[in-house]
C-alpha cells in the first residue's frame, strides 16, 4: 500500500509539492449547499443501508475479505504517517519549506479527520452491521458507546487524498488516492464494520478536513494554521474573517 502511494507522488513529481497554497485572502468560505447536498447524499443512502449490506454479506468471498483488509489500511496511521513523517524530514533535509509544509498539513489533516468522526460517532451512538443479526440498518443511542457513524477509515483515507492530492496539483494523483479512498470505504461495508451512509458521512467529513488543513477553505471564518518555515527560522500564523458583532 505505501509503494502504492509512493508511485501516485512520484506522478505527481512534476510540480513541486505545496504548489496549490493558496493567499490567506484568496480561501473561499464554506458553502452551505455542498454541506446540505453531502447530508440530503447521506440521508438517501440509509434506505439502501440494509439492502447493500446483505447483498456484500451474501457475497463476499476469502479473496474479497483479504483485499478489504489490505485497502483499509490506507486509512490508518501505517500508512499516513510514514508519509507525513517522510515529507516533512525530506522537506527538512532538502531545506523545501513547500515540502515540509506538505507533510504538516496532510498530518493535520489526519489529526482533524479522527477528532471529527470520533466526537460524531459517541454523539450519534449507531450500531455496526455485525450488531445487527437482521441487518436493518443498526440503531442509533447517543452516547451508547457503539460508534459505526461515521466510518473513521474512511475519514482518514479521504482527508488523506484530499491533503495529499492538492499537495502534489496533480489530477493523475488525485484520481488514485481518490479511487484508493473508495476502496477503503467499499472495504468497510465489505468487513461489515459499516454502513453505507456511514461510508459516504465520513468521505464528506474527510474531504472537508482535507481541504480545510490544506488551506482550501474556510469554516466559519476559520482557517488552518499557516506554517511560515524559512532557513533558522519558523513561525506559526493563525487568521479569522469573522463576521462583525451587531
Amino acid at each position: 500500500m505505501r509503494q502504492t502511494v509512493n508511485q501516485l507522488l512520484a506522478a505527481g513529481a512534476a510540480g513541486p509539492l505545496d504548489a496549490q497554497a493558496l493567499p490567506a485572502e484568496q480561501i473561499p468560505a464554506l458553502c452551505w449547499q455542498p454541506v446540505a447536498a453531502g447530508a440530503a447524499l447521506v440521508g438517501v443512502a440509509m434506505f439502501f443501508d440494509g439492502a447493500v449490506a446483505r447483498e456484500v454479506s451474501e457475497h463476499a468471498t476469502p479473496a474479497s475479505i483479504s483485499t478489504a483488509h489490505s485497502l483499509n489500511r490506507f486509512g490508518e496511521v501505517v500508512v499516513i504517517g510514514p508519509v507525513a513523517g517522510g515529507l516533512a524530514l525530506v522537506g527538512l533535509a532538502a531545506h523545501r519549506p513547500e515540502i515540509l509544509r506538505a507533510g504538516g498539513r496532510i498530518a493535520a489533516s489526519a489529526v482533524l479527520a479522527s477528532a471529527l468522526s470520533q466526537a460524531t460517532k459517541y454523539l450519534v451512538g449507531r450500531s455496526r452491521p455485525y450488531q445487527d443479526a437482521e441487518l436493518r440498518g443498526g440503531t442509533f443511542r447517543p452516547f451508547s458507546g457503539r460508534v459505526s457513524f461515521p466510518s473513521g477509515h474512511a475519514t482518514a483515507a479521504f482527508a488523506f487524498a484530499t491533503a495529499l492530492g492538492d499537495a502534489t496539483g496533480s489530477t493523475v494523483a488525485r484520481v488514485g488516492l481518490y479511487t484508493l479512498a473508495t476502496g477503503v470505504a467499499w472495504g468497510r461495508i465489505a468487513e461489515s464494520d459499516h454502513w453505507l451512509s456511514d461510508v459516504i458521512a465520513g468521505a464528506g467529513l474527510g474531504v472537508l478536513a482535507g481541504k480545510f488543513a490544506s488551506g482550501r477553505i474556510r469554516v466559519f471564518g476559520l482557517q488552518a494554521p499557516h506554517f511560515l518555515v524559512r532557513r533558522g527560522d519558523a513561525a506559526l500564523s493563525w487568521t479569522a474573517a469573522l463576521p462583525p458583532l451587531r
